[in-house]
């Protein structure tokens, strides 16, 4: 038994913040994560004229596995181990107008979410998938089922006894 934990790296001079969640079971064991933090990139006199249409989306996902694309035209894919969260970023997104943001993973459920682009900025979006229920997950507890059935045996049994009681006065 084990739980999900989050570590962030921020405010390092130079570098984009990072955020990350993985899984630790409590049984003793040694995480190692590899954090590769990226470079904050310096805008030239021409990127600065060429972007004020433009801007950045930032989509983190959990677990850290699928696929996100961003207008069903670009894509990025993940491996990622399923107890973890990862984040793709798309540049050049034409600012002003919305965008549709879709999510998919082999066992969850499709995430799909519109997100509408501010010009020199990086927009973000978080994700979070649901797993697809299983056929287990959706039919009635076995426990459930009857417990009227029993309800009035108890019932019966009870009413007798009391019957049963007054009729030895």
């Amino acid at each position: 038994m084990g739980r999900d934990h989050t570590i962030k790296v921020y405010d390092t001079k130079g570098y984009e913040d990072y955020t990350d969640t993985f899984y630790m079971d409590y049984n003793g064991d040694t995480v190692t994560l590899q954090i590769y933090l990226v470079p904050v990139a310096t805008e030239t006199a021409a990127s600065v004229t060429t972007s004020s249409g433009t801007g950045a989306v930032r989509v983190f996902v959990s677990p850290g596995l699928g696929q996100v694309c961003i207008d069903n035209r670009e894509c990025e894919s993940s491996t990622g181990a399923v107890s973890t969260s990862w984040n793709v970023d798309f540049d050049d997104v034409t600012a002003g107008s919305a965008h549709t943001i879709t999510v998919t993973a082999d066992g969850y459920q499709t995430a799909t979410t519109q997100i509408t682009i501010l010009p020199d900025q990086v927009n973000e979006a978080d994700i979070t998938l649901q797993p697809i229920p299983s056929a287990a997950d959706t039919s009635i507890p076995k426990t459930q089922a009857g417990s009227g059935g029993l309800v009035a045996l108890v019932a019966a049994g009870i009413c007798g006894m009391v019957f049963v009681g007054k009729h030895g006065e």
